[in-house]
Formats: C-alpha cells, sequence, structure tokens
C-alpha cells in the first residue's frame, strides 16, 4: 500500500501535460502512485501518459472513452487509488518538488485533519510567474465550516485529502460542471478541520484553454452548488453567509449577461432587480451590503493586477 496517490485528469492537454508529470515524478517525498485519468483525448496525451507509464511503475493509466469531466475522472482515480492520501494535481499546472513532502508533514500533525493544502503561483502559458493566490491563517486552516461558501473569505488551494475523510464527506457531485471544488469542500470542511502550509506550493496556470474560462457554464453550475447546499442545510448550519455566498455569483451573472449584449442587460436589468425584491424582500436587504462589498474588492483586484502588470510586478490575491 502506497501513503500517497496523486489524480489528475487529462483531456486534450498534450502541450503541458508532459512537465505536469514530470513535476510529480520528481517529489522528494516518494512514496505515491500517480493516477492519470484519460477522458478520451483529441490529441498526443494518451501516447505521452502511456510513454511515462513504461518509463515508472508508479504511473497508472484509466482510460475513458470520452471526456466525461473532470469530476468524473477525479473520482475514478480516488476509487482506484491504493492510497492513505489523495493529492489532486490539474494536467497543466505543476508541483513543486517538497509539495507532497511539506502537505503530508502538516496533515500528519493531527488525524483529524481532513485535508491539507498551501499557496498558489500563478503562472502563464509559458511557466512565468505573474501573480501568487494566498490564504489568511484564520480563514484557512482548523475549523472553517462556512467560510468556503463565502468563497473569498477562504483559501483552498489544491487539497490533499485524507482518504477515509474524503469517502465520509462524499467525492466530486459529478452533475456539476462548476463549483465542484467549493461543494466538495463545504462537506468536509463540515466534518473536519484543515490543516495549511502558508507558501506556495504550486504552479496554477492561467492560459485560454483553461476549464476556468467555460464562465457560463460555470457560473450556472456554481447557482447549483449553492442552491443544494442551503436546500440540504436542514439544520441552518450556513443561514448566516448565505448573502455573501449569493452575492458572488450575482455579480459574476451580471458581469457575464452584460458583456454578452449590453442592450439587453440594460434593458432587463431593473426588472430583474424587481422581481428579485417582491419574491424575497428580507433577504434583497441583507444581500445589498454583501454586493457591494463584493464589487468593491473585485475593483480593487483589477486595479492592482492592471497596475502589477503595467509595472511589471506579480499581483498577489487572497482567496480565489
Amino acid at each position: 500500500m502506497v501513503k500517497i496517490s496523486i489524480v489528475i485528469p487529462s483531456y486534450n492537454n498534450e502541450k503541458f501535460l508532459s512537465e505536469c508529470i514530470k513535476s510529480v515524478l520528481v517529489q522528494t517525498f516518494t512514496d505515491f502512485e500517480l493516477i492519470i485519468v484519460e477522458g478520451g483525448s483529441k490529441d498526443n496525451s494518451l501516447n505521452i501518459i502511456q510513454k511515462y507509464a513504461e518509463m515508472d511503475t508508479r504511473v497508472r493509466v484509466i482510460v475513458h472513452p470520452f471526456n466525461m469531466g473532470v469530476s468524473k475522472a477525479r473520482n475514478d482515480g480516488i476509487l482506484a487509488s491504493k492510497g492513505e492520501f489523495i493529492a489532486i494535481l490539474d494536467s497543466d499546472d505543476i508541483m513543486l518538488p517538497s509539495r507532497l513532502e511539506e502537505l503530508y508533514t502538516e496533515i500528519s500533525k493531527d488525524p483529524g485533519y481532513g485535508l491539507a493544502h498551501s499557496d498558489v503561483c500563478v503562472v502563464d502559458e509559458n511557466g512565468v510567474i505573474i501573480g501568487k493566490i494566498i490564504g489568511k491563517k484564520h480563514f484557512s486552516m482548523g475549523n472553517i465550516c462556512g467560510e468556503v461558501l463565502k468563497r473569498r473569505g477562504c483559501h483552498i488551494g489544491y487539497p490533499m485529502f485524507r482518504k477515509n475523510c474524503l469517502i465520509q464527506a462524499g467525492l466530486y457531485d459529478e452533475n456539476l460542471r462548476g463549483g465542484e471544488d467549493y461543494d466538495l469542500y463545504t462537506r468536509i470542511t463540515q466534518c473536519f478541520p484543515v490543516a495549511y502550509v502558508q507558501k506556495p506550493l504550486i504552479f496554477y496556470r492561467r492560459h485560454g484553454t483553461n476549464a476556468s474560462s467555460k464562465l457560463q457554464l460555470m457560473v450556472r453550475h456554481y447557482k447549483k452548488y449553492l442552491d443544494k447546499t442551503f436546500g440540504c442545510d436542514k439544520k441552518g448550519i450556513y443561514v448566516g453567509v448565505k448573502p455573501e455566498a449569493y452575492a458572488h455569483y450575482y455579480i459574476d451573472k451580471m458581469n457575464l449577461d452584460f458583456f454578452e449584449n449590453k442592450k439587453i442587460f440594460i434593458f432587463n436589468f431593473p426588472q430583474k432587480i424587481i422581481n428579485f425584491m417582491i419574491q424575497d424582500p428580507v433577504f434583497f436587504v441583507r444581500s445589498i451590503f454583501p454586493v457591494f462589498t463584493v464589487c468593491f474588492l473585485r475593483i480593487d483586484k483589477i486595479i492592482r493586477k492592471k497596475v502589477a502588470s503595467l509595472f511589471h510586478l506579480k499581483y498577489v490575491q487572497v482567496g480565489w
């Protein structure tokens, strides 16, 4: 039995795949298996994976006949894994050499920890560091139930799960094509505390073909995650963070609708506000301040990124 199983979903990502796999194979912690779930790529991805599987017996391949989505790929990898811990990685990202060792050291400090995570460096298509996503300790470690729902108030960067905790909380929701990470983190942090390494241990790549660029689908499914979570919250655990949770969705949705068709957005916006006020006046009032707060944070982030780009500096972003 290996100690850690790394699970990587792969689909049409031959450009970055080799670099990703190499970053796993040179880890300072060596007691691991690498499970790559290939989703019927049309490019050379499968051949690349098979080449590494022939070179290193720690590499295992699961082949799907077609792209079944990242949640299905991760779940199949997790269910096939032999490790006590599960580390998640995307096929265009890069592990720093000490990532497994440092996360394992941190999560091993308390058998109750459900997951461990770290800060993240952001790189562009060429691997150049352009920024950093960091956490605040009091929002990123310990008992942070509810913080994930606030989205920007919590930072969980590419976690390593304790497998039995992950199974207990449930795996990725395969019906979600956006917000599936938040959905899982919400469920697992409700049951288990979180360990955190306050420094970057992974390079997260931003480029034109990221799944996160499919914004309308992502935003629509993010709302499904919110509706599901609050609909299942019979004990009212999350009722206090509901306005903050939905505020991010409202802003994302308005941004997308505005840029897709400005005239239609301007014409429909007043009626949508009136409908919201009529349907749930109490929640409407409670949402006003969180929405303005999110707007301020978004504007601040845009300005800082523009300034960083102008002066060739690296931006720092708190939370996702």
